[in-house]
């Protein structure tokens, strides 16, 4: 049941709702929809800025404590709606601190906030080793698991890792390169109630590299 200080949307086959926890040692950021001023547009199409307020709706299945701050992910248009296809779709992904102000509509299935931005981070503002912990990451660990199940898409600074078990789990990874060097830098986990980002910067081997397709020089 939503509250005025806790909102509650269930998942479309069970009651169960992913719980987020707003962590300040960690860069834990949920998926919402970041609502456009602009009439003629849905999505906000620039990045959200410091300081500014905007509405965003939330997306099932999540429990959202709106006293405490929460860490949003943004996705320009076209990957919200089609998925990450390339490497400007990866440098537009912003990580955004935010403080609900207002829920202006709130049920089981949807609430739409206006929150204001308080702090903003890309996904190479890490500069030091993180490695946050990641439920799914076993997706990737496993060679079996990744033959079968993943694929990497290679751009020119950027790698795209993708894990999905037939639509029901998965993991998504970004990889950054630079001087022939790789670190992953963020990290997307889902399942039927789970949606969360996390940014990071793990350092990967050469072995890693090899057994996940990641390629220099392109």
């Amino acid at each position: 049941m939503n509250t005025e200080t806790e909102i509650y949307l269930k998942c479309n086959l069970c009651d169960k709702s992913h719980e987020y926890i707003y962590s300040d040692s960690e860069y834990n950021a949920i998926e919402v929809e970041w609502i456009s001023p602009n009439e003629n547009f849905h999505l906000l199409e620039i990045e959200p800025n410091r300081g500014n307020k905007y509405k965003v709706n939330l997306i099932p299945a999540l429990t959202l404590n709106t006293i405490n701050p929460f860490w949003a992910v943004y996705l320009n248009p076209n990957s919200a709606l089609n998925g990450i296809e390339n490497e400007m779709d990866l440098k537009d992904i912003r990580f955004c601190k935010c403080q609900t102000e207002k829920i202006i509509e709130s049920n089981n299935d949807r609430a739409l906030l206006e929150i204001k931005v308080l702090e903003v981070k890309n996904i190479d503002d890490l500069l030091t080793d993180k490695t946050p912990n990641i439920q799914w990451k076993t997706l990737m660990n496993d060679e079996g698991s990744f033959r079968r199940y993943g694929t990497t898409e290679n751009f020119k600074s950027y790698s795209y890792i993708d894990v999905n078990i037939e639509s029901d789990l998965g993991i998504s990874a970004i990889v950054k390169k630079e001087n022939n060097v790789s670190h992953l830098v963020a990290i997307n986990q889902w399942d039927f109630h789970l949606n969360e980002w996390k940014l990071c910067r793990i350092s990967l081997s050469k072995e890693d590299e090899k057994k996940y397709g990641i390629q220099h020089g392109i």
